[in-house]
Protein backbone atom coordinates (compact mmCIF):
# COMPACT_ATOMS: atom_id res chain seq x y z
CA UNK A 1 0.00 0.00 0.00
CA UNK A 2 2.56 2.53 1.00
CA UNK A 3 4.46 1.49 -2.48
CA UNK A 4 1.43 2.52 -4.27
CA UNK A 5 0.24 5.90 -2.39
CA UNK A 6 4.38 6.67 -3.16
CA UNK A 7 4.24 5.50 -7.03
CA UNK A 8 0.91 8.24 -6.86
CA UNK A 9 2.49 10.89 -4.89
CA UNK A 10 6.17 10.70 -7.05
CA UNK A 11 3.79 11.01 -10.20
CA UNK A 12 2.74 14.61 -9.28
CA UNK A 13 6.72 15.55 -8.09
CA UNK A 14 5.70 14.77 -4.06
CA UNK A 15 8.48 13.44 -2.34
CA UNK A 16 8.16 11.57 0.85
CA UNK A 17 10.93 13.97 2.97
CA UNK A 18 7.71 16.88 1.42
CA UNK A 19 4.80 15.29 3.47
CA UNK A 20 6.45 15.82 6.72
CA UNK A 21 7.68 19.28 5.35
CA UNK A 22 3.73 20.01 4.74
CA UNK A 23 2.32 18.59 7.90
CA UNK A 24 4.73 20.77 9.62
CA UNK A 25 3.97 24.01 8.09
CA UNK A 26 -0.04 23.19 8.35
CA UNK A 27 1.07 22.69 12.33
CA UNK A 28 2.90 25.81 12.88
CA UNK A 29 0.27 28.05 10.93
CA UNK A 30 -2.46 26.36 12.95
CA UNK A 31 -0.89 26.67 15.90
CA UNK A 32 -0.61 31.13 15.26
CA UNK A 33 -3.45 33.12 15.27
CA UNK A 34 -2.57 35.66 12.95
CA UNK A 35 -4.33 39.17 12.55
CA UNK A 36 -4.22 38.87 8.91
CA UNK A 37 -6.17 35.93 8.66
CA UNK A 38 -8.87 37.57 10.71
CA UNK A 39 -8.71 40.51 8.57
CA UNK A 40 -8.98 39.49 5.88
CA UNK A 41 -11.94 37.56 6.40
CA UNK A 42 -13.59 40.65 8.03
CA UNK A 43 -12.83 42.27 4.44
CA UNK A 44 -14.40 39.05 2.64
CA UNK A 45 -17.62 39.09 4.35
CA UNK A 46 -18.45 42.94 3.75
CA UNK A 47 -17.53 43.09 0.23
CA UNK A 48 -19.36 39.78 -0.33
CA UNK A 49 -22.02 41.54 2.15
CA UNK A 50 -22.52 44.13 -0.27
CA UNK A 51 -22.03 42.82 -3.27
CA UNK A 52 -24.95 40.35 -2.62
CA UNK A 53 -27.19 42.86 -1.66
CA UNK A 54 -26.02 45.24 -4.74
CA UNK A 55 -26.45 42.15 -7.15
CA UNK A 56 -22.77 42.80 -8.30
CA UNK A 57 -21.17 39.17 -9.92
CA UNK A 58 -17.74 40.27 -10.09
CA UNK A 59 -17.80 41.74 -6.42
CA UNK A 60 -18.50 39.00 -5.03
CA UNK A 61 -15.88 37.12 -6.75
CA UNK A 62 -13.70 39.53 -5.27
CA UNK A 63 -14.66 38.63 -2.15
CA UNK A 64 -14.40 35.11 -2.98
CA UNK A 65 -10.76 35.21 -3.82
CA UNK A 66 -10.02 37.25 -0.36
CA UNK A 67 -11.89 34.84 1.45
CA UNK A 68 -8.68 32.73 3.81
CA UNK A 69 -11.48 30.28 5.26
CA UNK A 70 -10.90 27.25 2.56
CA UNK A 71 -7.67 26.67 4.45
CA UNK A 72 -8.52 25.76 8.10
CA UNK A 73 -10.80 23.52 6.32
CA UNK A 74 -8.11 21.94 4.57
CA UNK A 75 -6.12 21.50 7.54
CA UNK A 76 -8.97 19.66 9.17
CA UNK A 77 -8.84 17.25 6.57
CA UNK A 78 -5.07 17.00 6.99
CA UNK A 79 -5.64 16.12 10.56
CA UNK A 80 -7.96 13.45 10.14
CA UNK A 81 -6.12 11.94 7.60
CA UNK A 82 -3.34 11.63 9.84
CA UNK A 83 -4.56 11.36 13.17
CA UNK A 84 -3.20 15.06 14.25
CA UNK A 85 -4.93 15.93 17.58
CA UNK A 86 -3.65 18.88 17.80
CA UNK A 87 -4.33 19.92 13.45
CA UNK A 88 -7.75 18.66 14.33
CA UNK A 89 -9.01 21.04 16.94
CA UNK A 90 -7.27 24.20 16.15
CA UNK A 91 -8.70 24.15 13.05
CA UNK A 92 -11.94 23.02 13.92
CA UNK A 93 -12.26 25.42 16.53
CA UNK A 94 -10.78 28.34 13.73
CA UNK A 95 -13.68 26.77 11.10
CA UNK A 96 -16.40 27.59 13.89
CA UNK A 97 -15.04 30.60 14.81
CA UNK A 98 -15.21 31.98 11.25
CA UNK A 99 -18.38 30.58 10.84
CA UNK A 100 -20.01 32.33 13.39
CA UNK A 101 -18.30 35.30 12.83
CA UNK A 102 -19.26 35.95 9.00
CA UNK A 103 -22.97 35.27 9.77
CA UNK A 104 -23.39 37.31 13.30
CA UNK A 105 -21.31 40.53 11.45
CA UNK A 106 -23.62 39.67 7.77
CA UNK A 107 -26.61 39.63 10.29
CA UNK A 108 -25.31 42.95 11.44
CA UNK A 109 -24.41 44.61 8.20
CA UNK A 110 -27.98 43.67 7.49
CA UNK A 111 -29.64 45.43 9.26
CA UNK A 112 -27.54 48.62 9.16
CA UNK A 113 -28.05 48.52 4.98
CA UNK A 114 -31.44 50.98 4.09
CA UNK A 115 -32.92 48.42 1.84
CA UNK A 116 -32.83 44.59 1.90
CA UNK A 117 -33.75 43.39 -1.84
CA UNK A 118 -33.32 40.13 -2.61
CA UNK A 119 -31.23 40.22 -5.64
CA UNK A 120 -30.44 37.16 -8.22
CA UNK A 121 -26.86 36.68 -6.45
CA UNK A 122 -28.89 36.26 -3.25
CA UNK A 123 -31.21 33.61 -5.05
CA UNK A 124 -28.80 31.67 -6.41
CA UNK A 125 -27.55 30.35 -3.18
CA UNK A 126 -30.66 29.59 -1.51
CA UNK A 127 -31.72 26.48 -3.93
CA UNK A 128 -29.23 24.14 -3.87
CA UNK A 129 -28.81 20.58 -5.02
CA UNK A 130 -26.59 17.62 -5.59
CA UNK A 131 -24.77 19.53 -8.74
CA UNK A 132 -23.70 22.22 -6.01
CA UNK A 133 -22.22 19.26 -4.25
CA UNK A 134 -20.54 17.49 -7.39
CA UNK A 135 -19.14 20.56 -8.22
CA UNK A 136 -17.78 21.33 -4.75
CA UNK A 137 -16.35 18.20 -4.91
CA UNK A 138 -13.95 19.01 -7.62
CA UNK A 139 -13.01 21.97 -6.08
CA UNK A 140 -12.34 20.43 -2.59
CA UNK A 141 -9.79 18.11 -4.74
CA UNK A 142 -8.02 21.14 -6.80
CA UNK A 143 -8.00 22.88 -3.27
CA UNK A 144 -6.02 19.76 -1.61
CA UNK A 145 -3.70 19.65 -4.74
CA UNK A 146 -2.67 23.65 -4.40
CA UNK A 147 -2.27 22.84 -0.30
CA UNK A 148 0.47 20.23 -0.97
CA UNK A 149 2.01 21.53 -4.34
CA UNK A 150 2.32 25.31 -3.04
CA UNK A 151 4.09 27.98 -5.63
CA UNK A 152 3.54 29.52 -8.89
CA UNK A 153 2.20 26.43 -10.73
CA UNK A 154 -0.89 26.20 -8.62
CA UNK A 155 -1.77 29.85 -8.45
CA UNK A 156 -4.38 29.82 -10.94
CA UNK A 157 -5.69 26.59 -9.40
CA UNK A 158 -6.04 27.98 -6.33
CA UNK A 159 -7.47 31.54 -7.69
CA UNK A 160 -9.87 28.66 -9.39
CA UNK A 161 -11.27 27.50 -6.54
CA UNK A 162 -11.80 29.66 -4.57
CA UNK A 163 -14.55 30.87 -6.87
CA UNK A 164 -15.85 27.72 -7.82
CA UNK A 165 -16.48 26.68 -3.82
CA UNK A 166 -17.20 30.06 -2.41
CA UNK A 167 -17.57 30.05 1.19
CA UNK A 168 -17.97 33.71 2.68
CA UNK A 169 -21.16 34.33 0.00
CA UNK A 170 -23.33 31.54 1.07
CA UNK A 171 -22.31 32.07 5.28
CA UNK A 172 -23.30 36.55 4.40
CA UNK A 173 -26.17 35.02 2.74
CA UNK A 174 -27.52 32.90 5.65
CA UNK A 175 -26.43 36.04 7.61
CA UNK A 176 -28.91 38.32 5.04
CA UNK A 177 -31.26 35.70 6.08
CA UNK A 178 -31.18 36.21 9.36
CA UNK A 179 -31.20 40.07 9.17
CA UNK A 180 -34.41 40.04 7.42
CA UNK A 181 -36.19 37.45 9.57
CA UNK A 182 -35.99 34.56 6.22
CA UNK A 183 -35.81 31.79 7.71
CA UNK A 184 -36.11 30.33 3.74
CA UNK A 185 -33.18 31.87 2.63
CA UNK A 186 -30.91 31.68 5.58
CA UNK A 187 -31.78 27.77 5.66
CA UNK A 188 -30.95 27.29 1.85
CA UNK A 189 -27.80 29.04 1.82
CA UNK A 190 -26.59 27.38 5.20
CA UNK A 191 -27.59 23.34 3.45
CA UNK A 192 -25.43 24.85 0.50
CA UNK A 193 -22.31 26.10 2.66
CA UNK A 194 -22.59 22.69 4.56
CA UNK A 195 -22.84 21.33 1.70
CA UNK A 196 -19.19 22.56 0.59
CA UNK A 197 -17.92 21.96 3.87
CA UNK A 198 -18.72 18.58 3.99
CA UNK A 199 -17.50 17.81 0.88
CA UNK A 200 -14.03 19.77 1.28
CA UNK A 201 -13.36 17.88 4.15
CA UNK A 202 -14.02 14.14 2.51
CA UNK A 203 -11.79 15.33 -0.53
CA UNK A 204 -9.09 15.74 1.83
CA UNK A 205 -9.09 13.46 4.17
CA UNK A 206 -8.97 10.87 0.74
CA UNK A 207 -6.27 12.93 -1.60
CA UNK A 208 -3.85 13.09 1.72
CA UNK A 209 -4.70 9.47 2.61
CA UNK A 210 -4.16 8.65 -1.74
CA UNK A 211 -1.13 10.36 -1.16
CA UNK A 212 0.38 8.78 1.67
CA UNK A 213 0.31 11.55 4.30
CA UNK A 214 -0.66 8.86 6.70
CA UNK A 215 2.83 7.89 6.40
CA UNK A 216 3.61 10.77 8.25
CA UNK A 217 3.87 10.51 12.35
CA UNK A 218 1.67 13.03 13.69
CA UNK A 219 2.46 11.42 17.14
CA UNK A 220 6.50 12.25 16.60
CA UNK A 221 5.87 16.00 15.07
CA UNK A 222 3.35 16.92 18.04
CA UNK A 223 5.72 15.59 20.93
CA UNK A 224 6.99 19.53 21.58
CA UNK A 225 3.34 20.64 21.37
CA UNK A 226 2.28 18.03 24.13
CA UNK A 227 5.65 18.58 26.22
CA UNK A 228 4.45 22.57 26.51
CA UNK A 229 0.71 21.21 28.23
CA UNK A 230 2.46 19.30 30.85
CA UNK A 231 -0.81 20.01 32.90
CA UNK A 232 -4.23 21.00 31.90
CA UNK A 233 -7.20 19.68 29.92
CA UNK A 234 -5.58 20.32 26.69
CA UNK A 235 -3.35 17.77 27.62
CA UNK A 236 -5.96 14.87 28.43
CA UNK A 237 -8.00 15.73 24.91
CA UNK A 238 -4.82 15.56 22.89
CA UNK A 239 -4.03 12.35 24.18
CA UNK A 240 -6.97 10.92 24.50
CA UNK A 241 -7.64 11.88 20.61
CA UNK A 242 -3.73 10.78 19.89
CA UNK A 243 -5.11 7.48 21.52
CA UNK A 244 -8.52 7.16 19.75
CA UNK A 245 -6.98 8.44 16.24
CA UNK A 246 -4.85 5.38 16.69
CA UNK A 247 -6.73 2.46 16.97
CA UNK A 248 -8.21 0.70 14.28
CA UNK A 249 -11.77 2.18 14.89
CA UNK A 250 -9.96 5.40 15.29
CA UNK A 251 -8.56 5.07 11.65
CA UNK A 252 -12.21 4.06 10.19
CA UNK A 253 -14.25 6.86 12.37
CA UNK A 254 -11.50 10.02 10.70
CA UNK A 255 -13.20 8.70 7.10
CA UNK A 256 -16.69 7.93 8.09
CA UNK A 257 -17.75 10.65 9.81
CA UNK A 258 -16.73 12.87 6.67
CA UNK A 259 -18.43 10.82 4.97
CA UNK A 260 -21.11 10.89 7.18
CA UNK A 261 -22.03 14.56 6.87
CA UNK A 262 -21.98 14.66 3.33
CA UNK A 263 -24.31 11.80 3.19
CA UNK A 264 -26.66 13.31 5.39
CA UNK A 265 -26.86 16.91 3.40
CA UNK A 266 -26.98 14.83 -0.33
CA UNK A 267 -30.52 13.60 0.95
CA UNK A 268 -31.85 17.30 0.72
CA UNK A 269 -29.62 18.10 -2.29
CA UNK A 270 -30.81 14.96 -4.38
CA UNK A 271 -34.63 16.15 -3.14
CA UNK A 272 -33.91 19.36 -4.82
CA UNK A 273 -32.31 18.23 -7.54
CA UNK A 274 -35.36 16.40 -8.86
CA UNK A 275 -37.12 18.99 -8.24
CA UNK A 276 -35.05 21.07 -11.00
CA UNK A 277 -35.33 18.46 -12.98
CA UNK A 278 -39.33 17.99 -12.70
CA UNK A 279 -39.81 21.66 -13.04
CA UNK A 280 -37.71 21.62 -16.57
CA UNK A 281 -39.23 18.40 -17.70
CA UNK A 282 -43.11 19.55 -17.01
CA UNK A 283 -42.76 23.25 -18.14
CA UNK A 284 -40.53 21.97 -21.32
CA UNK A 285 -43.98 19.66 -22.06
CA UNK A 286 -46.42 22.42 -21.03
CA UNK A 287 -45.18 24.77 -23.53
CA UNK A 288 -44.99 21.87 -26.54
CA UNK A 289 -48.54 21.57 -25.56
CA UNK A 290 -49.60 24.99 -25.71
CA UNK A 291 -48.14 25.34 -29.02
CA UNK A 292 -50.16 23.00 -30.73
CA UNK A 293 -53.11 24.83 -29.63
CA UNK A 294 -54.99 27.34 -32.15
CA UNK A 295 -53.57 30.34 -32.86
CA UNK A 296 -56.32 32.52 -31.57
CA UNK A 297 -55.59 31.04 -28.05
CA UNK A 298 -52.94 32.98 -26.31
CA UNK A 299 -51.45 32.27 -22.86
CA UNK A 300 -51.39 34.65 -20.20
CA UNK A 301 -49.42 32.44 -17.53
CA UNK A 302 -47.86 29.55 -16.98
CA UNK A 303 -46.01 27.89 -14.09
CA UNK A 304 -45.03 24.84 -12.57
CA UNK A 305 -43.44 25.00 -9.33
CA UNK A 306 -43.34 22.99 -6.15
CA UNK A 307 -45.35 19.94 -7.40
CA UNK A 308 -47.91 22.36 -9.22
CA UNK A 309 -48.79 23.26 -12.46
CA UNK A 310 -51.19 26.39 -13.61
CA UNK A 311 -51.95 27.79 -16.63
CA UNK A 312 -54.00 30.69 -17.76
CA UNK A 313 -55.18 31.57 -21.56
CA UNK A 314 -57.48 33.42 -23.56
CA UNK A 315 -59.20 31.93 -26.46
CA UNK A 316 -61.43 33.29 -29.45
CA UNK A 317 -64.51 30.59 -29.44
CA UNK A 318 -67.65 29.55 -27.43
CA UNK A 319 -67.56 28.49 -23.93
CA UNK A 320 -68.07 25.28 -24.91
CA UNK A 321 -64.91 25.28 -27.17
CA UNK A 322 -62.99 26.52 -23.83
CA UNK A 323 -64.10 24.13 -22.28
CA UNK A 324 -62.72 21.42 -24.09
CA UNK A 325 -59.70 22.88 -24.20
CA UNK A 326 -59.63 22.64 -20.54
CA UNK A 327 -60.39 19.27 -19.84
CA UNK A 328 -57.82 18.68 -22.48
CA UNK A 329 -54.94 20.05 -21.13
CA UNK A 330 -55.70 18.96 -18.14
CA UNK A 331 -55.44 15.33 -19.20
CA UNK A 332 -52.50 15.74 -20.85
CA UNK A 333 -50.41 17.75 -18.16
CA UNK A 334 -51.52 15.50 -15.43
CA UNK A 335 -50.33 12.52 -17.45
CA UNK A 336 -46.81 13.96 -17.69
CA UNK A 337 -46.70 16.05 -14.30
CA UNK A 338 -48.09 13.31 -12.19
CA UNK A 339 -50.29 16.08 -10.58
CA UNK A 340 -53.85 17.79 -11.60
CA UNK A 341 -52.91 20.99 -12.87
CA UNK A 342 -55.07 24.19 -12.23
CA UNK A 343 -56.25 25.03 -15.43
CA UNK A 344 -58.28 28.55 -16.45
CA UNK A 345 -59.50 28.65 -20.38
CA UNK A 346 -61.25 33.07 -20.31
CA UNK A 347 -63.24 32.32 -23.73
CA UNK A 348 -63.88 35.92 -25.94
CA UNK A 349 -66.21 37.05 -29.09
CA UNK A 350 -63.46 37.75 -31.66
CA UNK A 351 -60.19 38.79 -32.01
CA UNK A 352 -60.47 42.86 -30.65
CA UNK A 353 -62.20 41.14 -27.54
CA UNK A 354 -58.82 38.70 -27.37
CA UNK A 355 -56.54 41.64 -27.67
CA UNK A 356 -58.36 43.80 -25.29
CA UNK A 357 -57.88 41.00 -22.66
CA UNK A 358 -54.49 40.04 -23.13
CA UNK A 359 -53.76 43.66 -22.89
CA UNK A 360 -55.47 43.80 -19.61
CA UNK A 361 -53.89 40.86 -18.21
CA UNK A 362 -50.05 41.28 -19.44
CA UNK A 363 -50.00 45.19 -19.18
CA UNK A 364 -48.81 46.41 -15.40
CA UNK A 365 -51.12 48.56 -13.30
CA UNK A 366 -48.89 51.48 -12.54
CA UNK A 367 -48.94 52.45 -8.98
CA UNK A 368 -51.24 55.85 -7.56
CA UNK A 369 -51.62 57.63 -4.80
CA UNK A 370 -55.47 56.38 -4.24
CA UNK A 371 -55.93 53.26 -3.72
CA UNK A 372 -58.98 51.98 -5.31
CA UNK A 373 -60.50 48.49 -5.74
CA UNK A 374 -60.62 47.80 -9.32
CA UNK A 375 -62.59 44.80 -10.85
CA UNK A 376 -60.50 42.05 -12.32
CA UNK A 377 -61.31 42.54 -16.26
CA UNK A 378 -60.64 39.09 -16.95
CA UNK A 379 -63.06 37.60 -14.02
CA UNK A 380 -65.57 40.29 -15.34
CA UNK A 381 -65.24 38.91 -19.15
CA UNK A 382 -65.56 35.19 -18.35
CA UNK A 383 -69.28 36.16 -16.28
CA UNK A 384 -70.25 38.90 -18.57
CA UNK A 385 -69.69 36.45 -21.61
CA UNK A 386 -71.24 33.23 -20.08
CA UNK A 387 -74.52 35.37 -18.90
CA UNK A 388 -75.10 37.32 -22.52
CA UNK A 389 -74.89 33.61 -23.59
CA UNK A 390 -77.27 32.23 -21.79
CA UNK A 391 -79.61 35.07 -21.66
CA UNK A 392 -79.75 36.10 -25.05
CA UNK A 393 -82.75 35.44 -27.07
CA UNK A 394 -82.83 33.44 -29.85
CA UNK A 395 -85.68 35.46 -31.54
CA UNK A 396 -83.14 38.38 -31.99
CA UNK A 397 -80.55 36.33 -34.45
CA UNK A 398 -76.91 35.02 -33.66
CA UNK A 399 -74.64 37.03 -31.34
CA UNK A 400 -71.72 38.10 -33.57
CA UNK A 401 -69.88 40.32 -30.70
CA UNK A 402 -70.04 42.45 -27.50
CA UNK A 403 -67.85 45.41 -25.75
CA UNK A 404 -67.94 46.50 -22.81
CA UNK A 405 -66.52 49.98 -21.66
CA UNK A 406 -66.31 51.08 -18.42
CA UNK A 407 -65.63 54.81 -18.25
CA UNK A 408 -64.27 56.52 -15.36
CA UNK A 409 -67.30 58.03 -13.03
CA UNK A 410 -69.56 56.69 -15.19
CA UNK A 411 -72.14 53.69 -15.72
CA UNK A 412 -70.89 51.01 -17.61
CA UNK A 413 -71.78 50.61 -21.38
CA UNK A 414 -72.72 47.64 -23.18
CA UNK A 415 -72.33 47.45 -27.57
CA UNK A 416 -73.85 44.41 -28.69
CA UNK A 417 -74.26 43.18 -31.93
CA UNK A 418 -76.17 40.51 -33.52
CA UNK A 419 -77.05 39.22 -36.71
CA UNK A 420 -80.90 40.59 -36.11
CA UNK A 421 -84.12 38.64 -36.56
Amino acid sequence: MTYLQDRIAAAFDIQPADREAVVRAMLDKSGRAPAGYWLQLLLALGIASLGLVLGSTAVVIGAMLISPLMSPIVELGMGLAIGSPFLFLRSTARVIASIFSVVFCSALLTLALPFNEVTTEIAARTTPTALDLLIATFCALAAAYTSVRPGSDTTSTAAGTAIGIALVPPLCVVGFGIGTGSRTIASGAALLFTANLCAIILCAVLFFLVFGFNTVSAVALERDEIEQHTKGKIRRVVLSLQGFFGRRYGRLFRVVMPLALLGSVYVPLQRALAEVTWQVRVRAAVERMLGDLPQNTVRTRVSAENRAVSVELVAVGRAEDASKIKVDLTERIAAVAGVVPTIKVIAVPDTDALREATAAVRTPVAEVSVIQKVPDLTVLGERFTGALARGWPVEAGALLRWRLELPEGAPAVVEVIHAGA
